[in-house]
């Protein structure tokens, strides 16, 4: 977030907000009630390209944010779908219809141009991919003509002859290398191309849009924003009883047939954010009941979701693999389960793991002759056993354990999933 971001208004939305918002908490049991269906909602986020001073924004007449200062951008805030008046109210106000999608993203700029300012909505398409990147430029000075951008060390250009006088206004999206990048413009008519923006530093799977904002070719500045990223999650069956899980994300089948002490086929890429998560018995549908369902926040990048053990549904961090082909076995272990408190791994012929909390894993460790035996304490407790297991792997793997299940002893087992092996690294 850059400098000067807003500050979210402690008094509540309007009613309708509230109840697309207010979805209860995961529940546990085949019988449970499901989630209520929430009301369909946009997302919005507000950019200020103006010097004019605070301003303060409303959404179908209901205040969102505050004091909005000048190259400031916003998070994206949950706002009703449909027809709705947005309003700027500041030294210089503005409004502007905006018709919004169900899931839709949206930018709301507020634009200087001659005699005040205009209040533009620009929709917000991205379609980030795991370990790619991409961009798109949005050119809202509206005194500078036709521009084309360009990134440094990129063989083509981001947009071609924005001009904002015209309506065109946001180029595509399109792929980036992952990195720093630079963006520069040319202006016709300047005597100095525009040049010199900050560089903006883009991660794999994410995408990003760069606004330009200012008063003329000799006033602008860069506002780059973070659109979306990628969740890469691996569904994970922790759980002791003999239930195969099919795991419908949003309404959509995601996964399907996990058995107890497995893993997902592969993971499930999911833009980052929160997502209704419902665990149903395998060749069932949610309408016929659920096993665990719950609206999940996945942050972006990898990470674990244990759908059937436990009696809450949460995404945690997941190592992932760079490591080569090895001559012989090893194994590392991830606590990937807040129900679980810290614990002790003792392993037979191998270095045991002290206090590994929730979110850590370890680094790879050697498995002397493919096997050995693992015993699962609680840190806290180490007299007692929350699991105790054999470690009969195949040969020269990289595998992960997965530690998860429930917090009552000894409920707590592992998924062990197999490590695919980096490209182009030599064996160690």
């Amino acid at each position: 977030m850059l400098p000067g971001t807003t500050r979210l208004l402690t008094y509540a939305l309007s009613a309708a907000l509230i109840g697309a918002l207010a979805l209860p908490a995961a529940m546990l049991g085949q019988d449970a009630e499901s989630v209520a269906s929430p009301e369909p909602t946009a997302k919005m986020r507000f950019l200020a390209g103006h010097r004019f001073g605070p301003t303060d924004l409303l959404v179908g007449g209901e205040p969102v944010y505050e004091g909005l200062g000048y190259a400031t951008i916003t998070d994206y805030v949950d706002v009703p779908a449909g027809a709705f008046v947005l309003e700027a109210v500041g030294p210089q106000s503005a409004e502007a219809s905006a018709e919004l999608t169900s899931d839709g993203r949206y930018t709301a700029v507020l634009v200087p141009v001659e005699g005040g300012v205009e209040l533009v909505v620009v929709a917000d398409k991205p379609k980030p991919s795991a370990g790619k990147a991409q961009a798109r430029v949005v050119s809202l000075c509206a005194e500078c003509g036709p521009v084309r951008y360009d990134a440094l060390y990129h063989k083509k250009a981001l947009a071609k002859k924005l001009d904002y006088a015209k309506g065109k206004r946001a180029g595509k999206y399109v792929p980036v290398k992952s990195g720093p990048l630079q963006l520069v413009a040319g202006v016709r008519g300047a005597d100095d191309p525009l040049a010199g923006f900050e560089t903006v530093d883009i991660a794999p799977g994410t995408s990003y849009s760069l606004f330009v904002v200012g008063q003329g070719p000799s006033a602008v500045m860069l506002v780059p924003a973070l659109d979306a990223a990628i969740s890469s999650a691996r569904f994970l069956n922790a759980s002791r009883e003999p239930i195969v899980a099919d795991v419908y994300v949003d309404g959509r089948k995601v996964a399907q047939r996990i058995d107890p002490g497995q893993a997902a086929n592969k993971p499930s890429q999911l833009l980052a954010g929160e997502h209704l998560v419902q665990v149903v018995e395998a060749g069932m549908k949610p309408a016929a009941g659920t096993l665990h369902e719950g609206v999940v926040d996945f942050p972006a990048g990898p990470v674990a979701v244990e759908v059937v053990a436990g009696k809450s549904l949460e995404a945690l961090p997941m190592p992932t693999s760079l490591a080569s082909k090895p001559k012989t076995t090893r194994i590392r272990f991830a606590h990937v389960d807040p129900e679980i408190p810290a614990v002790d791994i003792e392993l037979r012929n191998m270095e045991p793991v002290l206090r590994l909390e929730p979110g850590q894993w370890t680094d790879y460790m050697t498995v002397p002759g493919n096997s050995s035996y693992a015993w699962i304490r609680p840190s806290d407790d180490v007299s007692s056993i929350f699991h105790e297991v054999p470690l009969d792997l195949g040969p020269r793997e990289n595998v992960t354990a997965y530690l998860g299940g429930s917090p009552e002893i000894p409920s707590v087992d592992i998924v062990i999933v197999s490590d695919p092996f980096a490209k182009g690294k030599k064996k160690k």
